[in-house]
């Protein structure tokens, strides 16, 4: 009996630490736009990186409200190992990859044209510093994005949107 209890209580220690251990960030355009070039949350920064728009200013897309970009955007940190990313968008934005850069993280088969979640092939995740910049886009093709959410190892989940 007292084997079966430990066992119980370690399980759900274990299972306590590893929920914890995961954290949650979002960019939003509604709430985080800004003149700068990015916008960093809990040691995750979401940045523009090339292309004509200079800023993270929102932009209304016929509707939604967003970030305009018409060349290369990315994800990186140094404090955290960075396990997905998830772009919410206005469909025909491209929200691809770009080739040779986090090479680690792979389109989740869930994607679909305005949901568009990349996934670590390390469980553990990955640490992308600035020099090792998660980047998506690309030169002359527009990209709307309505959302960025990422989850890292660390921190506190923030829970459902309000």
């Amino acid at each position: 009996m007292n084997k079966a209890l430990r066992f119980v209580w370690l399980s759900l220690l274990t299972l306590i630490c590893g929920v914890a251990s995961a954290g949650t960030v979002v960019f939003d355009p509604t709430q985080d736009a800004t003149t700068n070039a990015s916008v960093t949350k809990d040691g995750i920064t979401f940045a523009r990186l090339t292309g004509d728009r200079k800023t993270l200013e929102a932009y209304d897309q016929a509707g939604p409200t967003c970030w305009w970009f018409t060349g290369r955007y990315g994800v990186y940190s140094s404090e955290h190992k960075i396990r997905s990313i998830t772009f919410e968008c206005v469909e025909g934005s491209n929200c691809d990859k770009v080739y040779g850069t986090g090479s680690q993280f792979n389109k989740d088969k869930s994607s679909t044209a305005t949901i568009v979640k990349y996934v670590c092939t390390n469980s553990e995740g990955e640490l992308c510093d600035n020099q090792n910049i998660i980047k998506f886009g690309s030169s002359g093709t527009n990209a709307y994005i309505t959302k960025v959410t990422v989850e890292y190892v660390g921190g506190e989940d923030p829970g459902p949107d309000p």
